[in-house]
């Protein structure tokens, strides 16, 4: 079994914020989860672990930048409106290793 990569704490509540934020905006222009699939292309259940900020249990979600294009041409909204500012700052590993 693969071990989910770690994330920092920090992550965590971004990934949280950010389904928060996807669930805003597709309630702001009266869609369903359904709908939200249909358009895309994706999964029913698969769009709402988005929402919830988790790709599993545990696991902040991490999406493709393909699943992030769907989901703001879905939302007729460019892709900055989904992302949140105040992204926390995950070089800090890759700093400490040098």
């Amino acid at each position: 079994m693969t071990r989910p990569p770690d994330y920092p704490p920090e992550y965590a509540a971004y990934a949280r914020e950010f389904g928060l934020n996807l669930a805003r905006l597709r309630t702001a222009r009266g869609l369903t989860h359904r709908d939200m699939a249909e358009i895309t292309g994706m999964a029913e259940n698969t769009y709402q672990r988005l929402e919830s900020g988790q790709s599993k249990a545990g696991v902040p979600l991490n999406p493709q930048l393909r699943t992030l294009l769907r989901i703001s041409q879905a939302l007729e909204v460019p892709v900055g409106d989904i992302m949140l500012g105040g992204a926390p700052d995950l070089t800090t590993g890759r700093r400490a290793m040098r």
